[in-house]
């Protein structure tokens, strides 16, 4: 097997849901190990996963206790990080695999340190062996320093040159050290300042692609007569200013008068944004208050908007269901996102579009894909044919779906809907919106779809909304939605001009 260094396929990666926190630590054996099986006397039993990994780093772990008598156990997990070989990993990737490869070799004879975030534990505070910068969102730039403490555990100085190791996957970043070199003595330890420096201008777009991930990341290396690394990592945004602010009202009562324009524009801008960015209209249906979840820290379960846009396909219509939260997620498949519609307005659910994890829908496990699907009233269950729009480390789910799988056609006309999220880790993490919204794909109270490119710097563009004055009077829109998705994370990605 010539990728038997590679990841397997299987393998969940980092980083941490929220904080954005630097996981995993290190890589170990996982695929075809073959284990003691209980009940076969001294048959054994293949098997693969993280449930094989863990008992090979168990095993270093206890080499190390056994070659470093009176090593605290936060000085033992350092070491196994600290000399961890990433160039031992076929594929390697920070954001996979941690700081490499287990060495047992290499961790058994070495004998200094090197930790720098802290953390707390029921026995105290500790120090992991790894830097994480965490989120950071800016239209200009992001600049952290830490500092990392080596310890010699030996009976001799060691001296190490510093450099910065950045990995394949790295934005372009600039680390400074507050010393090219560094003597550890005896029995004692010293200290060095990193400083890690992002030029946002530099950081790409969330639609660059569907699942768009910024990084930046790498080792700090410590070089003498043996190597020891910290790994570290930032995950960036660009951070686009776009707003939008209309050129008119939605004033319902002027809108009746029939001497009322049947528009209204809006000026949209991007002053002031690291990078150029994208204004998509939407109709609004619903909004929902700031801070009204049961429970507390599941990030995207928050709501706070949801709107519909719709294009014509033949006869069909896709529709995009856009819902914003007020807080901000790290994967949104980790979310069950959902719009329920009510086709023939008889007060019940008909169909519930709704976006989650692709692979506990498809197999039960996991994959970290967020797919959209249909659920019927009566029980079925389909994949709509697409996957959801939501960047990581965003707001913002777009479901897209066609109007004649849920059985919406030109002669039904308007249909209702509302909307919820919930999440997978636990189902008491939900929200809701209140009451339902209406919509006609065919007749649009407010045109929507715009997709408007938006130049960074001071330049505007103008979009023109049309509006149909009978359906405004019978669909009772919200307003219009502007959906930026390289906003700031949260309630900047979605403008709303609201109608009175």
């Amino acid at each position: 097997n010539p990728a038997f260094t590679n990841f397997a396929s299987f393998s969940s990666g980092g980083p941490r849901t929220g904080d954005s926190g630097l996981k995993p630590s290190v890589t170990a054996p996982g695929v075809s190990i073959m284990s003691a099986e209980v009940g076969t006397g001294s048959g054994g039993y293949f098997n693969s996963g993280t449930s094989m990994a863990a008992p090979q780093v168990a095993g270093v772990a206890a080499l190390n206790v056994q070659a470093h008598p009176g090593w605290s156990a936060e000085a033992i997990s350092a070491n196994l990080v600290n000399t961890a070989d990433p160039s031992k990993v076929g594929n390697y990737r920070l954001t996979l695999g941690g700081a490499g490869l287990v060495d047992v070799a290499q961790s058994v004879d070495n004998t200094v340190t090197a930790v720098s975030d802290p953390f707390e534990t029921t026995n105290g505070s500790l120090q992991e062996p790894s830097m994480g910068f965490g989120f950071a969102e800016s239209t200009t730039s992001f600049t952290g320093t830490k500092k990392i403490t080596l310890t010699n555990h030996g009976t001799s100085a060691k001296t190490y040159a510093v450099a910065a190791q950045p990995s394949p996957q790295t934005v372009p970043a600039t680390v400074k050290f507050s010393t090219k070199s560094v003597t550890v003595p005896a029995g004692g330890s010293a200290t060095v300042d990193v400083t890690l420096r992002v030029d946002m201008t530099k950081v790409g777009s969330t639609l660059a692609s569907l699942h768009a991930f910024y990084e930046a990341s790498g080792s700090v290396v410590f070089s003498g007569d043996s190597e020891l690394r910290v790994p570290y990592l930032l995950v960036p945004r660009a951070e686009a200013k776009v707003d939008a602010k209309l050129k008119g009202n939605l004033n319902s009562k002027a809108i009746a008068n029939k001497n009322s324009p049947m528009k209204v524009d809006v000026e949209v801008t991007n002053r002031g944004g690291a990078i150029d960015a994208v204004a998509d209209f939407y109709t609004l249906g619903l909004t929902d208050p700031q801070g009204d979840v049961p429970l507390a820290g599941h990030p995207g379960t928050d709501l706070r908007a949801l709107g519909v846009q719709s294009f014509a396909d033949g006869d069909d219509q896709l529709l995009v269901f856009a819902v914003n939260t007020w807080d901000r997620y790290s994967n949104a498949a980790r979310n069950e996102t959902g719009v329920d519609v009510d086709v023939d307005n008889d007060g019940t659910t008909d169909w519930t579009v709704f976006s989650v994890d692709s692979g506990l829908v498809r197999s039960g496990s996991v994959n970290g894909v967020n797919e959209v699907f249909l659920a019927e009233a009566g029980g079925g269950l389909y994949a709509a044919g697409f996957y959801a729009s939501s960047p990581t480390d965003n707001s913002t789910v777009l479901l897209p779906v066609y109007a004649a799988d849920l059985g919406i056609t030109a002669e039904k006309g308007t249909f209702a809907y509302t909307g919820y999220v919930s999440s997978i880790a636990d189902s008491a993490a939900n929200d809701a919106f209140e009451g339902k919204a209406h919509y006609n794909p065919w007749k649009p109270a407010l045109s929507n779809g715009q997709y408007v490119d938006v130049a960074k710097g001071n330049a505007k563009q103008i979009a023109t909304v049309a509006i149909d004055r009978a359906e405004f009077a019978a669909q009772k829109p919200g307003g219009v939605m502007v959906v930026a998705l390289d906003n700031k994370a949260g309630a900047d990605e979605a403008i709303l001009l609201l109608a009175k």
